[in-house]
This record gives structure tokens, sequence and C-alpha cells, in this order.
């Protein structure tokens, strides 16, 4: 009968918890004595208040560090001096003040300013530059010259282009003479009754470009002392033979 009672037990009954189970089971958590919540590790972003490591130092100053945002512009470092023209030089050497041109680009080779101002972007100046190894077309270039000027409104006309062509000392020279309202890109305010003389000279080591620009009235007042600097191009002459020894 005890084996009957036990199968019957195991198999086909559900069998009903002790009276004081709950209770005891609760009185045993009770009796338990309180956890400390575990600190959690700080985040990465957390300042921890220590120092940041030499790398990241260096990689936040990469990134832009105070100068977060700002394009720098480009062109060559302002410690290092714009190389010589190859192939071509100027004999007229004028009584102007030194153009920077440290941020004009990497094709700038000699400058002057057109006034007092001797740096900025819209500094009044005259600018030499050369595409040393490479042929451009002269019908590119002055079309770019002249897409930066745009039509104004009812009181400004539309910008006059004129291009001649003349030979000094067995060197073709393009001179292109734009006026009207100056405006590169769009990110830029108009500025009206501006003057662009320009010429391209080809030559073998690469075409040579002279610009001026500024405001019609300084234009106007330079204009003769400009063309004597364009017409005062040559061939270079060739390095003399390093001497024996």
């Amino acid at each position: 009968m005890m084996l009957g009672v036990a199968l019957v037990g195991d198999w086909g009954c559900r069998r009903e918890p002790h009276k004081g189970a709950k209770s005891t089971a609760s009185s045993r958590k009770s009796s338990r004595p309180d956890k400390k919540p575990k600190s959690k590790a700080p985040s990465p972003s957390t300042d921890t208040g220590k120092e940041k490591p030499a790398w990241k130092k260096r990689k936040s100053a990469k990134k832009g560090g105070d100068d977060k945002g700002k394009k720098r512009a480009a062109g060559r470092k302002e410690s290092s001096p714009p190389p010589p023209l190859k192939g071509i030089e100027f004999t007229l050497k004028p009584n102007w003040p030194s153009f920077d041109g440290a941020n004009v680009g990497t094709k700038y080779r000699l400058g002057y300013a057109l006034g007092d101002k001797t740096s900025g972007k819209f500094t009044p100046k005259l600018v030499v530059l050369q595409w040393s190894g490479r042929q451009v077309e002269s019908k590119t270039v002055i079309d770019r010259w002249a897409g930066e000027f745009v039509a104004g409104n009812n009181d400004q006309p539309k910008p006059t282009v004129k291009v001649a062509e003349i030979e000094v000392e067995n060197l073709n020279v393009k001179l292109v003479d734009i006026s009207g309202v100056y405006q590169p890109s769009e990110k830029q305010p108009p500025r009206p009754d501006y003057r662009f003389i320009g010429a391209i000279i080809d030559h073998d080591e690469g075409p040579t470009v002279v610009r001026a620009m500024g405001p019609s009235e300084t234009i106007d007042n330079y204009y003769e002392q400009i063309m004597e600097f364009i017409r005062s191009v040559r061939t270079a002459s060739k390095t003399k033979s390093q001497s024996k020894p």
C-alpha cells in the first residue's frame, strides 16, 4: 500500500506547498544583508579629468582645432618664394610694391600691387602666372576670364570684351581687355565698374599669363604702365654653362 501511494503522488496528484513555506522564504530574504549597487564604468564620452594622450591631441589638431570649419586657401606657403619664370623674362621692373601672392596659387611667379594695399583677394594688382610643361588653349583661358564678369542691372551695361593679338620679339601675345561687373562666383557680391587687362604669351615652356585687375579708375591710371610691362617680355637668355673646376 505504501508503494501505491508513492506512485499516485508522483504521477497523478499535485502536491500542495507547505503552509509555512512562503513566510519562511520571505523571512530568509529579509534576513539577507542589503547589497550595494555596483558602480557603472564611465562611458567613453565622460570627462574623467585626465589629460588626453599626445596622439589624441594631434588627431584633434588635424581636424581643425581652433580653426575648425575654416578652409585654407590654396597656394604656396608664405615662407617659400615663388618659382622663377621659365623660358621668358620681363625686362621692365616696375617701381610698384610687391604683391604677397602666397594664396594666389601654385602657378604664381611674381606680382605687383597697383596701389598702397599689398595683400588681399580684391587688391588691385598685376600678377604673372605660368603653366610650366603644358599647353593651354588661349580661347579656353579667355572664355574663363570673360565668365567672371556678369551682366548688371539696367544701370550697368553688359561686360565688354576686347581681344587683340600682337607680336613681341618673336613671341605671340594675345591681349584681353574686359570691363563690367566682376563676380567670379555667386557666393561673392558683384563688384561693378571693374576692369581686367590680360595677356597670354605662348612659348615652348608653356603659356605665361599676365593678369591686371581692379576698379576701372585704378586700372585706367596704370594702363600705360601695364602695357609697357607686357611689351617688355623677352625670350630668356640661355643659362651659362658651368665653368670647369
